[in-house]
């Protein structure tokens, strides 16, 4: 049986509201312990089509599936948890651990995070998947920053008056899909900027 609502008159809810709601699964901000609990991830999929006079063509292609959980503790305290997945290999559905990591928000001036996280280096190092206008990034970022994207460190970011900063120390050794073995040479990132939108 299917059912179907309008909308009341007056609200803004609407279907997509509905479901992007799926996603989070607890959200009570005056539980002392437990803010929030997410479900994280994304599904990113192409399929191509060719119809000429050479011939036909046609597949498709997971470019990303991940799945995980992102949970707020405290108030101040954000346990985020993201694995990657390949469905359409033919090998491991499992590929490897992207954001895993704690962070502490001590004020919108200082955020420590630690665990394997995002680079942010260029700005599309620093620019999710999920915000990305093109298909991919350009061949010159992939060529100019980390093309494993999530690496185990400790890195600190905030802002103030229109100012942001980022500092990270970041190591891990031979990649294995998990945290490495931290026998590899560490590297520091260190970011500062204006933002004049706001200024």
């Amino acid at each position: 049986m299917l059912v179907l609502t309008a909308p009341e008159q007056g609200t803004s809810q609407s279907t997509y509201d509905d479901i992007w709601e799926f996603a989070e699964w607890y959200r009570n901000d005056q539980n002392k312990t437990v803010q929030s609990v997410l479900f994280s991830g994304r599904f990113q999929y192409e399929f191509a089509a060719v119809n000429a006079d050479q011939g036909t063509f046609n597949d498709w292609n997971v470019r990303r599936m991940r799945l995980g959980v992102k949970s707020e503790f405290f108030h101040q305290l954000t346990v985020h948890v993201e694995a990657g997945f390949d469905p359409d290999s033919g090998g491991d559905f499992y590929k490897r651990l992207t954001d895993t990591y704690v962070e502490w928000q001590a004020s919108d001036a200082f955020a420590l995070k630690v665990g394997k996280q995002g680079v942010a280096f260029t700005t599309d190092g620093s620019t999710s998947s999920k915000e990305l206008l093109t298909i991919d990034r350009s061949n010159l970022a992939n060529n100019m920053w980390f093309p494993a994207e999530y690496i185990p460190g400790v890195s600190a970011a905030g802002g103030r008056s229109n100012w942001v900063y980022h500092l990270g120390l970041y190591t891990g050794g031979r990649d294995n899909g998990e945290f490495g073995d931290f026998h590899g040479s560490a590297f520091g990132l260190v970011s500062l900027g204006y933002n004049f939108s706001e200024a």
